[in-house]
This record gives structure tokens, sequence and C-alpha cells, in this order.
């Protein structure tokens, strides 16, 4: 609005002066008209330019063009390839190159030494962030520690001042998404859409392969304040174990229930850090539809047998009970839940294996959490995590539906989470971790992350 207002003041400015230095402006009415129209053009650019200037404003050099940001036009939808290495040896391989190079590990090609375990698969670490990660150390040893193809990792970030060069530095695999519209409770899911959505494309040619051999790949959906608990090969290991995606079901009791022609059936309330197969995440990136602007309102199409082709849809309200990220994702991919085999879904979401989940209670024993977070701070979790920690770990509770943030994770709980059944946990803030702790700890390197350091100092000397 405040554009369209300069440019009708620029416009009309143009316009007086025209009228008042011309004789027989009246007759000229066309030209004068077109005169006035590039004036107006002229002076919007010029303010407009001032004005971010004045205000320091500006795109981040990494979410420009040739940075690593990789996305299709929303528009045009037109899809650019990515960057090619060209003869210029010292640029960093695109996801594609290292998915190929894990081929060759798994086909016993050249690089095969460089591989600790058997390649399986490749998993997708999808990272939703404000301007950077709360533990960008911690990050970077966990990823060193992954072959080149096994993983690829991406970011979006909300803030406008994105650190992402400085994550690139230190995770030379990651890629940046261009930015989506996102608002807390409103609409979280069109980030993690579209990062599942550049993940799928610039992968699809590796998909033949993987297809071919019955590898999966898994799409891991996770927070800058999220720390791994477990080394690489072991989160590697997991994912690679089955072609489910993996969903954190909230209780039953938290599930919201309407009928539609008679049959009793509940929307699905879930942790918004899912992990999806590559054919659930690819629903997921055609389907989702952003929710209404100011309203929140979101919809999703039926699915099932009971539903199959009448192209019903079912409109969602936001309220402060029903955020999108908790229900949306499951709902796009999969539908309602109804109970017995006509209004069921006909399948079981959570597990491939069994011909279907009849009931919610069923599909709850399906449920599989692997990022820890905590929102009651009296909660069995915490008191286990804090017995005898003697008061080294600090945190602090906020209100509002936000996870208890960990300021200081101890050594004693570092421990604890390596023994968990979690792969991740969140919420840790910033130098809330001993990097050496979390080497020791969590990646089992006797002599800490300093060793590596260390270890490259010796060489160059």
């Amino acid at each position: 609005q405040g554009v369209v207002q300069l440019f009708a003041t620029q416009f009309l400015a143009a316009h007086a002066s025209a009228t008042a230095i011309l004789p027989g402006a009246g007759a000229m009415s066309g030209l004068v008209a077109r005169m006035c129209l590039a004036v107006a053009v002229l002076g919007t650019t010029f303010w407009l330019g001032t004005l971010y200037s004045e205000l320091g404003l500006h795109i981040p050099a990494d979410m420009l063009e040739g940075s690593g940001t990789y996305e299709a036009d929303p528009e045009t939808k037109a899809k650019p390839e990515p960057p090619t290495e060209g003869d210029d040896a010292g640029k960093e391989a695109t996801p594609l190159e290292m998915i190929a190079a894990a081929a060759d590990i798994a086909t016993g090609g050249e690089v095969a030494e460089a591989a600790p375990y058997e390649f399986r698969g490749v998993v997708h670490f999808l990272f939703m962030v404000s301007a950077n990660f709360m533990n960008l150390d911690v990050w970077k040893e966990f990823f060193d520690e992954a072959p080149a193809g096994f993983a690829t990792v991406w970011v979006h970030c909300s803030a406008l001042d994105c650190r992402g060069s400085e994550m690139q530095q230190a995770i030379p695999r990651l890629r940046l998404v261009t930015r989506a519209p996102s608002a807390r409770c409103e609409d979280l899911v069109s980030p993690q859409a579209k990062l599942v959505r550049v993940a799928l494309k610039y992968t699809k040619k590796s998909r033949d392969y993987l297809e071919q051999r019955g590898l999966p790949e898994k799409f891991v959906l996770l927070s800058g304040s999220d720390i791994p608990v477990k080394p690489f090969s072991i989160v590697y290991r997991t994912f690679m174990a089955n072609n489910d995606s993996d969903f954190c079901l909230q209780s039953t009791r938290r599930w919201q229930t309407t009928v539609v022609m008679h049959h009793k059936l509940s929307l699905v309330k879930h942790n918004q850090w899912v992990v999806l197969s590559r054919p659930h995440a690819q629903i997921l990136a055609r389907e989702w539809v952003p929710p209404r602007r100011h309203s929140g309102r979101w919809s999703f199409l039926l699915r099932g047998a009971i539903w199959k082709g009448k192209n019903i849809y079912v409109f969602v309200e936001q309220r402060t009970d029903r955020c999108a990220d908790e229900f949306a994702v499951f709902a796009t991919v999969f539908g309602i839940v109804g109970e017995g085999p006509e209004a069921g879904l006909g399948f079981c979401p959570l597990n491939e294996k069994v011909p279907s989940c009849d009931s919610p209670d069923e599909l709850q024993s399906y449920s599989r959490c692997r990022t820890l977070q905590i929102f009651n701070k009296s909660s069995e979790t915490m008191a286990y995590l804090l017995e005898n920690d003697n008061r080294q770990a600090k945190w602090r509770y906020r209100i509002g539906g936000h996870p208890i943030e960990f300021t200081k994770v101890s050594a004693e709980v570092l421990r604890k989470l390596r023994k968990s059944s979690f792969l991740f946990a969140r919420k840790v803030l910033r130098k809330a971790i001993v990097p050496d702790d979390f080497c020791r700890l969590i990646l089992g390197q006797p002599n800490g992350c300093t060793h590596r350091e260390n270890a490259a100092q010796k060489g160059e000397a």
C-alpha cells in the first residue's frame, strides 16, 4: 500500500507540473500521461532505494542467485539446474554429486574406503532456523562424520540476516532455500514443505538408482535449536532400517474429532518434527497449500477407501489448540483417521508391513518420537535428566506452548541423552554445550573435538 501511495503521489505531482509548464497540455493528455508515468516510475524507484539505504534493509548475499540457494520460481515454476563443477576443483560438490559418490561406495568404486559403513540410502536433513544454528559447532562435528553422499543438508532461514556463509563454511554440503512466509501456529508448514520440495527436486536424478536397489530416502525435519544426541552412524542406520515415516503422535485425547457422512473422524495431533519417506515427502510437496492469509484456514483431501474418487476436502480453522504444524503434515499426507474398515484409511501410515490401522489407539501404537522436547518441567523425563546432576544443567521455562529451553547442558545430561531412544533434542540455546563434552559423550571421541584441529596442525607442520 505504501508503494502504491508513493507512486500515486509521484504521478500526480508530475501531471500537475506538466499541466502548468506545457501549454495546451489538455490536448496532449495521452502524451502527458505517458510522460508522467515514466517520471512516477523513476521517482518511486529513487525514493524506495533511498528508504532501503537509510533503514539498512538488505537481502543477504547468501540468498542471492549463485550462492547455493536453490528454488523454483513460485510464479513460473521454472526449475533451474544446480551449479555445475566445471573445471574448478575447489568448488564444493552439489548434493547430486555427493550421492553419485555414495553410489560408487555402494558398488565398490574407487572411494569405497571413504565409507566406514555400508551405503544404504540417503538422509536429507531439513532445518528451519532463524538466522543460524544455535549450536553450529556441534552440527559441524556431526556432519564431519557423514560420508559424502550419505546425507544432504538444507536450511530455511526465517530472518533477513541469514548467516548463510557462516553455515556453509562450517558445513560445506549445506544448501539454503529461499524464504517462505511463516508465522507461529498459523503456518510453519510452508517452510517445511519448501524444504521438502527443494530436496526432492535436486535429488530426483538419484531416485532411480535408489529405487532400483530398494534403498530408502528419509526427509528429516529439524529446528535450529536441535542438537544430535547420537553419532551420525547410528542416526543413519536407524533411518535406513525401513521405508516408514516417523510421526511422534500426541495422546488421542488431544486429537480433533468431527463427523462426516455419519462417520466419526479424527484429526491426528503430532509433534511438528517429523521424518518422511520419499513417497510421503512427495505428497506433502505436491499437495500442501498455505493457509489463507489472516485467517489461518487450511485444507486437505480426505483419503481412504470410502472417500476414494469423491474429491472431498476438509477445511480447518486455525485456533490456539489447533496449530497447523501439529496437524497439517499428517493430514496432508495421510488424511483423517476413521474407525473400522469402512471409514479407516485402508493402510497403516506408520508401518508399511501392517495391512491397516483401523482405530486411533492402534495407530498410536506405531508412534515414533525421534526428537525430544519437554513441555512439563515436572515430567518424569525432566526428573530423569536432572537426577544426580548436582544442579549443573541450567534451563528456563516459558509459557505459551514453548518447550523448556536449556541454557546449559551438563555432561551428565549428555550421557543420559546418549543412552535414550531419541536421536535429537531441543531446545538447546547458544553456548549451552561444551563442544568437547559433545564429541566425547555423544560422538565417542575420547580426545574431544580438538583432536582434529591438533592433527591438522601437526600435518601442516
